[in-house]
């Protein structure tokens, strides 16, 4: 048997060279069947029209059937009579030949991958026969399906990263993959972005130039090369970015993959997060100072007290129109002022006594709009843009105060030109996350809030003038002009609001006072019904305070008025005192901030003797820190240091039973 196709060349060979290839082909046909036997492929013997009438021992135990029963079956029973099938016997119609890949079909049902070519058989063997060929590619398919999952895997992995990821020939530096990250992060389409080099992500050639020379310095290392840089999008918007790349080389493949990170959001939170911690740090800043000034606004207070009610305790023990009563009337009046300066400084250091009624801050507007008007220079306008209810609870004299210093502020920052002042009121809710809600350290809680805004078409501040602006030892005037936006943020800080600071060279200034809608303390404040006050001063009363000034000058009022008193250095030994012989005290004169045991600690000691012990409150805070460490405590009465001696004994009168013990 021959395998041939029909050569036509046998009639020019020679007549030796023919007997010769007979020779040959009558060898090759007696060793046919030792090679049909052997051999390592499956092999068939079958016509063009699927019938089978040999096959192999390997294409038997490839197909699972004796030699008979792959006759029997056919082409039909052993093939699948599929698309792929179809276009392979076409293709041997045509060419004579047949390569495939096909699936063979057991007994059992399984489906075996194969590889089969197939050639006509020449005019020496029978008419239409052909020459089968397969091998089992079962392993190799599993490979090339398992290569195939990772492959899809990759491209998913690719294709979900969030940098920008391309894939660029080494030679010719151009994008052969790119993922839809790029895509999107610089705004080009993937069929415009493969095919060509990353110029265009450069902000501009020569920093590409640049960039190339020294990353193909790293990569002729073989190492990487890394950096920030800025790159541009589609529509021109520059943005920063950093970019790795690394060479890649697999035999004759050399790519360079490389990585770029937008890091837009990266900088604008690192801007964030250090104007927060500015803010942190001038937060704490300030509250140092507000510590340090409340403390000698308090220290100050009691002096003052002392200078004041020995004052009026003189001279109301001299004749009116005497020169000396005169003198004193003046010590008197310089006392108060001095003690409305105090105020001012507990008012920036947030420790002012906040009256708490319901007010609107478009009334507070109205209240003081003479004042406003009157104190902006002639050429400047003042516009009111203010909602109808901005409502809230708190202190309309210290908030009339805010407004006027920071519309002062404005006029001043715009001098002698012409410019426009805008006030303006309104009511929102801030959200989770609202920037007004981080002016504040701590920040303020979500919720609503009425807000006070006054923007001018100033010169505006720089960020530095900015951060100091509320700081009490900086101003930018050659003369300075009291505490002005200091005693703003105290106030504010007193009603539990924030300052909001918007402004910049060459755009004005906007400053807007948030404030919580409900108010800093509640109205139900220590009025609480008292009996009638005794005639004259009858009774005893325990005096307690650390400074022993203020107990001496508090001593000599009372006993001037007919009280009996008996001193006390701090809560501890009052307390002490008072457990000594309840009975006989009939009022406490208490401190509020006393070292060992302040006067709320000592509040509750006095009550676990006695319940009823009647105690009138001597503070010179604010009602925003007493009014939270005596919520839900009994008081008799409070008075704001510092205090008349007329004024003290009102209240000690006013607190007392009304049967003062004998004396």
């Amino acid at each position: 048997m021959s395998i041939s196709e029909g050569s036509t060349e046998e009639s020019r060979t020679p007549p030796s060279l023919a007997r010769a290839g007979e020779d040959q082909v009558t060898a090759f046909a007696d060793l046919f069947p030792l090679i049909f036997a052997n051999a390592n492929e499956g092999i068939l013997l079958a016509t063009t029209d699927g019938s089978i009438f040999a096959a192999n021992p390997e294409a038997c135990r490839i197909l699972g059937r004796t030699e008979a029963q792959v006759c029997e079956a056919g082409r039909t029973g052993i093939f699948d009579a599929g698309p792929a099938l179809s276009r392979a016997l076409a293709e041997r119609e045509r060419t004579g030949r047949l390569r495939a890949d096909l699936t063979a079909i057991r007994p059992d049902g399984a489906r075996i991958p194969i590889e089969v070519s197939s050639v006509l058989l020449g005019d020496s063997g029978p008419p239409g026969a052909t020459v089968i060929f397969f091998r089992d590619v079962s392993e190799r398919a599993t490979a090339e399906e398992a290569l195939e999952a990772k492959r899809q895997l990759l491209d998913r992995v690719f294709s979900v990263l969030e940098d920008a990821v391309f894939v660029i020939d080494y030679r010719s530096g151009l994008v052969i993959r790119a993922n839809s990250a790029a895509e999107e992060m610089f705004g080009i389409p993937m069929d415009e972005l493969v095919g060509h080099d990353t110029s265009f992500a450069h902000a501009d050639p020569e920093r590409h130039a640049a960039y190339r020379r020294l990353a193909e310095e790293a990569w002729g290392k073989g190492g990487a090369f890394a950096g920030e840089t800025v790159m541009r999008r589609a529509n021109g918007q520059f943005f920063p970015v950093r970019h790795f790349s690394r060479p890649v080389r697999e035999g004759d493949l050399s790519v360079v993959v490389e990585v770029v990170r937008d890091l837009s959001e990266q900088k604008r939170a690192a801007a964030d997060r250090a104007r927060l911690e500015s803010a942190l740090l001038q937060a704490q800043k300030m509250e140092s100072l507000s510590a340090l000034a409340g403390g000698l606004a308090l220290d100050f207070n009691n002096l003052m007290g002392v200078v004041l009610a020995n004052a009026g305790n003189v001279a109301a023990q001299m004749a009116e129109g005497s020169p000396a009563r005169q003198a004193l009337d003046d010590i008197a009046a310089a006392a108060r002022q001095g003690s409305a300066l105090g105020r001012q400084v507990l008012a920036y250091a947030g420790r002012a006594r906040v009256a708490s009624a319901p007010l609107d801050l478009a009334h507070v507007v109205d209240d003081v709009l003479h004042l406003v008007r009157a104190s902006v220079p002639k050429k400047v306008a003042v516009d009111l843009r203010c909602a109808e209810r901005a409502p809230l609870v708190g202190d309309r004299g210290q908030l009339g105060q805010v407004l006027l210093n920071l519309v002062q502020n404005a006029g001043e920052a715009i001098g002698d030109r012409e410019g426009r002042i805008a006030i303006s009121t309104g009511v929102e809710v801030c959200e989770p996350g609202h920037p007004a809600l981080a002016w504040q350290e701590p920040p303020l809680e979500p919720g609503p809030y009425a807000w006070l805004e006054v923007a001018d078409d100033g010169p505006g501040m720089s960020q530095e003038v900015a951060d100091r602006a509320f700081d009490p030892f900086f101003s930018t005037r050659a003369v300075g002009r009291g505490l002005g936006l200091a005693a703003v943020s105290g106030v504010v800080r007193g009603h539990r609001g924030a300052v909001e600071v918007d402004t910049a060279p060459g755009r004005g200034c906007r400053i807007r006072i948030w404030l919580p809608v409900g108010g800093p303390v509640e109205e139900a404040r220590r009025e609480q019904a008292r009996p009638a006050p005794a005639e004259g001063g009858r009774g005893t009363v325990l005096v307690v305070d650390d400074e022993p000034l203020v107990r001496r000058v508090a001593r000599r009022i009372l006993e001037t008025g007919g009280f009996h008193v008996i001193e006390a250095s701090d809560g501890l030994e009052a307390s002490e005192r008072f457990r000594d012989d309840p009975g006989s005290i009939d009022l406490v004169l208490l401190d509020f901030d006393m070292p060992r045991m302040n006067g709320a600690e000592a509040l509750d000691a006095l009550q676990l003797v006695d319940p009823a012990v009647r105690v009138l409150l001597s503070t010179g805070f604010g009602d925003e820190r007493w009014m939270q460490l005596f919520r839900g405590k009994k008081l008799s009465g409070v008075i704001e240091k510092p205090y008349a001696a007329a004024a003290l004994l009102s209240a000690v009168k006013g607190a007392m039973p009304g049967r003062a013990r004998a004396s």
